[in-house]
């Protein structure tokens, strides 16, 4: 039965392993704005931010967005309306900062994801047994004397 459940918990340390290549993969963070937001008479940090407020500051600039947007396509009056690319907030515009809470928002989950994974390794560390760790020790030994 141990031999059986050490299979089964190499099987899924190879799973994780596969995860942790895909978070690698994942491009890091390149923010396209300065990442300070003063907006009505609050400065908005989104490196400090929590995750509840880089949720509303994406919900209430994605609003404005629409709002931007459905006002053009209303009125097709170059002159009067807003074009959306060229909508700017605190002298960025509103589309990349849009983009850049979201790929904090992203960051965020891929912390997260990390996190559970080391979690998930370190248990399955603890199941198996003894006689399999000791195996797995000289194994990697050996690799690094080769």
């Amino acid at each position: 039965m141990t031999k059986q459940n050490d299979e089964r918990v190499l099987d899924l340390k190879e799973i994780l392993e596969k995860k942790k290549k895909e978070i690698k993969q994942i491009k890091p963070f390149n923010p396209k704005t300065k990442c300070i937001l003063n907006w009505h008479n609050v400065s908005y940090n989104l490196n400090v931010l929590s995750i509840e407020d880089l949720q509303i500051l994406l919900c209430e600039l994605s609003s404005l967005q629409m709002v931007a947007t459905n006002t053009y396509n209303n009125t097709m009056d170059y002159c009067t309306c807003i074009l959306i690319e060229q909508l700017t907030l605190d002298g960025e515009l509103v589309v990349d900062w849009i983009d850049d809470i979201s790929n904090k928002l992203k960051v965020h989950d891929i912390n997260k994801r990390k996190k559970q994974i080391i979690e998930l390794e370190k248990q399955l560390n603890r199941l198996l047994s003894t006689d399999k760790q000791t195996e797995l020790q000289l194994d990697a030994i050996t690799k690094l004397l080769k």
